[in-house]
């Protein structure tokens, strides 16, 4: 069996999950004794994009896996659940082994007021890309106030659905179509790390789910681009003490 509980930790659990829900159906959740992993994907047919929120042990008051357990979620059923739990509201996930759906208690930390669902698993679907190596290091690494993101791809949008990144040890240069836009490390814009002067980064991602970018960017103060010669290029928006919520553009 497994069981999660968070401390007036669901409001932000909920809008966490919000930016999935834009994104697809179904989820595969993996849970372990040391991380809960949701993971899902984009339609392929109109671009590969893997999205994946990964919350480490510590964001919980109590965690109990007996063993690793992975099953596959409705997401609007998942956000429905979550949204029953209020600010003040301890959020209690648990399931048993063999059972085909997993259960919601909240208790209200003022009124002790006790709210009880339940959400049916779903059968496993095929359209998920492969888990990334989680704990892979990155090659470059670019950090960009996340307000200043989100005007930079709603102004890209108008030029192209695909932007190039072009990144040395002192600046980045976002390009979609013949629009540019650049960011210099001198002037406080950007951090760029794990860039030499003599070999910049190149990367490319994709603005088919602009809309899902967008609220996952309304998370985080800050919001980091990763390269690696070996992944997909990786958005990474840390969402508080819950996690991160990581997109891959194949």
């Amino acid at each position: 069996m497994f069981e999660l509980r968070l401390n007036q930790g669901a409001v932000l659990l909920r809008k966490a999950v919000a930016p999935l829900v834009d994104l697809a159906n179904y989820a595969d959740v993996e849970i372990t004794p040391e991380e809960v992993i949701v993971l899902t994907s984009g339609n392929p047919t109109i671009s590969e994009v893997l999205a994946l929120l990964r919350i480490p042990d510590s964001t919980f008051i109590h965690l109990r896996c007996d063993d690793p357990r992975s099953f596959v979620l409705n997401l609007g059923g998942l956000y429905f659940n979550l949204n029953r739990a209020g600010d003040d509201d301890e959020l209690t996930i648990h399931g048993d082994d063999g059972d085909d759906l997993i259960g919601f208690v909240t208790v209200n930390s003022r009124t002790q007021e006790f709210g009880f669902s339940e959400l049916s698993l779903a059968e496993a679907y095929p359209d998920l890309m492969d888990l990334p190596e989680l704990d892979y290091e990155y090659q470059a690494i670019v950090g960009i106030p996340s307000q200043e993101f989100r005007h930079l791809i709603m102004h890209l949008h108008y030029f192209g659905q695909t932007v190039s990144v072009s990144v040395t040890d002192t600046e980045i240069k976002f390009s979609a179509v013949n629009e540019e836009v650049i960011y210099r490390t001198e002037l406080g814009e950007c951090i760029i790390g794990g860039v030499q002067l003599e070999h910049p980064v190149f990367l490319i991602f994709s603005l088919h789910y602009m809309s899902v970018i967008l609220n996952a960017c309304l998370l985080s103060n800050m919001v980091w681009l990763l390269q690696s010669d070996d992944l997909p290029p990786m958005l990474n928006c840390p969402v508080g003490a819950i996690g991160n919520l990581m997109f891959y553009f194949n």
